[in-house]
């Protein structure tokens, strides 16, 4: 018996048998981990690129609402009548949900790549554009900015590197501002082609304009122009290529008036007084420009960020003004004052949208 508890001969084999079953077992395991982490890595990958395929189909709707303002509106409670393609995957928008009330748009997007899919959600805000008009001057324009032979009566901004120098200024001085004002929408403007209304002849001459209507070029040496309104609720909206005045001008009655203009628009040696400046704004195109010279005294809103303002020659401006640069101010005793809109002003022409939020 003890013998044969000694003996160990064909031990081995049995032993050499567990191993190899203990080998097989670890091994499967490792690769079933293996294969899982592989999997896990590509789903993840798909993961993350249906991610920001969602982000970018919502941006790519935030930025057409950011250029087209107006028009948000209709695209209330709409979705992707189909997925768009977009690199190794597709995107659709699920919905968009305008808020009136708050003015807030709400862009919710599928991004999908294979059998993979997420969903995110962007949040944009409407800019109050009264706002745009608590300064007295916004340039808009990169170029630096001197304000020499310029008095500022308020706040100045410009989107120039370099500090705003030059000039007296009784607010602030803020370089570097980040102002980015829409154009205002001339393309939709939509307006019929109308004459106006003249009487009179010399300096007993009146063009009297009441309706809204492109009404091409006009020039007056004297006599007086007359915008006729006949309400507060009244926004009267006249598109010109080039406008020029140097005369008299007057708004009757209490509503407001909206000048676009394409080309150029020359205030020379006028009186355009009123009571409250916000009953008078000039919308001008890219690439425009808006000249107040020899004498001249602007009671409005001027809003032209991709235009230039030329002020000379004795000119004040009383109200606000966003443009891209102030050029040609060489002459002294020119002024800009500014002064507050009332919370009835229409500004919707400067309506913008900024993005508030993922989610």
């Amino acid at each position: 018996m003890p013998g044969y508890l000694n003996n160990n001969r064909g031990s081995a084999l049995p032993l050499a048998l567990i191993a190899m079953v203990v080998l097989l077992t670890l091994g499967t395991a490792l690769a079933t981990y293996s294969n899982s982490d592989v999997k896990q890595v590509a789903f993840n990958e798909k993961s993350m690129q249906a991610y920001y395929l969602a982000r970018s189909g919502a941006d790519a709707v935030a930025d057409w609402i950011i250029r087209n303002p107006g028009e948000v509106g209709q695209l209330q409670g709409k979705s992707s009548t189909a997925e768009v393609p977009f690199g190794s995957g597709r995107f659709s928008i699920e919905a968009v949900q305008v808020d009136e009330s708050t003015g807030r748009v709400t862009i919710h997007s599928k991004g999908i790549v294979g059998d993979t899919s997420q969903e995110v959600k962007l949040l944009i805000s409407k800019e109050d554009s009264i706002d745009f008009f608590a300064d007295a001057l916004r340039t808009a324009g990169t170029q630096p900015l001197n304000l020499n032979n310029v008095t500022i009566y308020g706040n100045v901004s410009s989107n120039s590197a370099q500090e705003i120098t030059g000039g007296t200024v009784t607010g602030s001085r803020t370089h570097n501002a980040g102002i980015d004002h829409p154009l205002p929408d001339f393309d939709s403007l939509s307006l019929p082609s109308r004459n106006y209304t003249e009487t009179g002849t010399g300096s007993n001459k009146t063009i009297t304009i009441s309706e809204d209507g492109y009404y091409g070029n006009l020039t007056m040496q004297n006599g007086e122009l007359v915008f006729h309104t006949t309400s507060s609720e009244q926004k009267l909206k006249v598109l010109f290529d080039l406008f020029e005045l140097k005369t008299k001008m007057r708004i009757v009655g209490d509503g407001q008036v909206y000048l676009y203009v394409r080309n150029r628009a020359i205030f020379q040696t006028p009186n355009v007084e009123m009571d409250k400046p916000d009953k008078f704004t000039v919308l001008l195109d890219s690439g425009s420009q808006i000249d107040i010279w020899a004498n001249s005294t602007f009671y409005g809103v001027i809003y032209g960020p991709e235009a230039k303002l030329r002020m000379n020659g004795n000119s004040h401006i009383v109200g606000s003004v966003i443009c891209e640069l102030l050029v040609d101010h060489t002459s002294k005793n020119i002024t800009i004052t500014h002064r507050e809109l009332s919370s009835d002003y229409d500004g919707s022409f400067a309506t913008s949208y900024k993005r508030l939020q993922w989610r």
